[in-house]
């Protein structure tokens, strides 16, 4: 049975174009590290190979299934999953087939940073978005690719209230017509808004709105050291660790400022 290892910046650089196109294997065994504890890989396995299965012609709304399970079956303090190694061993020796069904034969999707590897954004942009214990934003972090391609690289959203209220609010975009009487679609509302945000946070502490003081480290370490049962996540949206949800006072904060920078740029429309 495969456990979790880490791959040496030298294995990451010894790829070759053969290899991220299929046409030919590579020997990255010398620079194959242990992880530091036994993580077993057998449900994160099985939750790629269905996931695979389920969506053949729509590899892109996967991600929003996936995510939650990657992180609820490969479970990572944010200090390991910080660490690039383990993802591009993952990606390189253990699940190279998902990654070029996937993304195909871009490097950066097998070796990448957090916002770019096939594995290790899901990983996050579940870690952030998820509410406690409760996935169910995760969904609607994933919906468009304009969400992770952009929000996820604001440093604000490592703020977990900041992202959650982010979150709820781009479930509100809608299509719409702006001044002109032009069609605005979805996905550059979810841009603009981005945009806007991170611009306000250059005058705006985060912080001052909204303190967060973190994860629970106790429930998390529970959380971390249990066995993970992939039979029970398959049709049913896992749970995360057993952590409070966050004061809701909290998110409304964040959320009262992300709706008042949408409306002031005229996202908050109605449908076309």
């Amino acid at each position: 049975m495969s456990e979790l290892k880490t791959l040496s910046p030298a294995g990451r650089a010894a790829l070759t174009s053969a290899f991220l196109e299929d046409r030919a294997t590579v020997d990255v065994s010398k620079h194959v590290r242990d992880f530091g504890r036994a993580i077993s890989l057998k449900p994160l396995a099985a939750a790629i190979e269905e996931a695979m299965r389920r969506f053949p012609d729509r590899k892109e709304e996967s991600d929003a299934w996936l995510a939650p399970r990657v992180h609820s079956l490969l479970r990572l303090t944010r200090r390991e999953a910080a660490d690039r190694g383990p993802w591009s061993y993952l990606a390189v020796v253990e699940f190279p087939e998902y990654v070029r069904w996937r993304w195909g034969t871009t490097l950066e999707r097998f070796t990448g940073t957090d916002v770019n590897q096939a594995l290790s954004r899901l990983w996050w942009g579940a870690e952030l978005t998820r509410n406690g214990s409760d996935y169910s934003l995760v969904e609607t972090a994933f919906e468009a690719q304009d969400i992770p391609n952009t929000w996820f690289r604001l440093k604000a959203f490592h703020h977990r209230p900041a992202a959650i209220a982010a979150m709820r609010v781009i479930a509100d975009l809608r299509g719409s017509k702006d001044a002109g009487g032009q069609s605005v679609k979805r996905t550059r509302k979810i841009n603009l808004l981005s945009t806007a945000f991170n611009t306000e946070l250059t005058t705006l502490v985060l912080d001052a709105i909204a303190p967060y003081g973190g994860v629970d480290a106790e429930a998390l370490q529970e959380w971390i050291e249990g066995e993970p049962d992939e039979t029970l996540v398959m049709d049913e949206l896992p749970e995360g660790p057993p952590e409070e949800a966050l004061e809701e006072e909290l998110v409304a904060a964040v959320e009262v400022e992300l709706r008042r920078i949408a409306e002031t740029a005229r996202l908050l429309g109605d449908d076309d």
